[in-house]
């Protein structure tokens, strides 16, 4: 015999139950790599300098490398596609990739920027804004001229390049915020992104930058994730002077670079170039 009261009951208990809440959304996340760069030239005083030699890649393994980039279904996106996709789900390509490039070196404009224009693609550049106008740097005419390129977005690398987690904090507020006032005073632009010098930060320089009003902000620190909550601590893939297509690719497969355990000794400025054509005909 069915119990009317007990059903009652159980349904008086199921109606004023708390109810269950859904299992909390897992944070977005992106595999996006960023490849870092800095000059886009042979190192004049190579073998002698073998620091500049390591942040040079010759224009020849640049342009190859862009060949690969093109040919393997690649798509350079600004930072700013980043941010919308991570933060409102805005679509983006199979195959995103950012390039940026560090300091405002003089052969960006020479170099670099010409064969980005040639495979479309876009860059981010962060400007020392002390230094433009400075031999070896670009000038600001042409950092006007750039940014007025739907190819480049323009961000800072603060005013003197200093290590930003070693300064008093009203002197890392000055290097960030300053840099970002100059250069969106001389270029009528708004700036986003930041590159921190060297890659060295602390959470207060983290914190001065969301409040200085950087969406980004990229490190050196090797990864290719992205989630809205580290948006002001990006991970980059370093391209090197000895960087080969086999290299690149590591880097953007998440594998450790080849170079990092095949080179005991500084290579010849070009060879990086001379083997990633090789590796574009095989």
């Amino acid at each position: 015999m069915i119990n009317f009261a007990h059903v009652v009951a159980m349904l008086m208990l199921a109606c004023f139950a708390r109810p269950t809440s859904p299992p909390a959304a897992s944070p977005r996340q992106l595999h996006v790599p960023i490849l870092m760069y800095h000059y886009i030239s042979a190192n004049p005083a190579w073998p002698n300098d073998t620091v500049r030699t390591n942040l040079s890649v010759p224009p020849p393994a640049f342009a190859a490398q862009l060949e690969y980039l093109q040919h393997a279904g690649y798509t350079t996106i600004s930072l700013g596609d980043m941010v919308s996709a991570l933060n409102g789900g805005a679509t983006l390509p199979d195959k995103p990739i950012v390039l940026t490039f560090d300091d405002g070196y003089q052969d960006f404009y020479d170099n670099a920027y010409p064969l980005l224009k040639h495979y479309g693609d876009h860059a981010t550049i962060y400007i020392i804004s002390h230094d433009v106008d400075r031999p070896g740097y670009m000038t600001w005419d042409e950092l006007r001229e750039l940014a007025t390129s739907p190819l480049i977005t323009i961000g800072a690398h603060t005013r003197t390049h200093p290590d930003l987690s070693r300064l008093k904090v009203v002197d890392s507020w000055d290097e960030m915020a300053g840099s970002k006032t100059d250069l969106e005073n001389q270029l009528g632009i708004v700036v986003r992104d930041i590159a921190y010098p060297s890659g060295r930060y602390s959470p207060t320089v983290l914190d001065q930058a969301g409040e200085i009003g950087f969406a980004t902000g990229v490190t050196t620190r090797e990864g290719q994730d992205e989630t809205p909550g580290v948006l002001l601590a990006l991970p980059r893939i370093r391209v090197n002077g000895y960087t080969s297509i086999d290299d690149l690719i590591a880097g953007l497969q998440g594998r450790r670079s080849l170079h990092a355990r095949r080179y005991r000794r500084p290579a010849p400025p070009l060879l990086g170039g001379m083997r990633a054509r090789l590796a574009l005909g095989n």
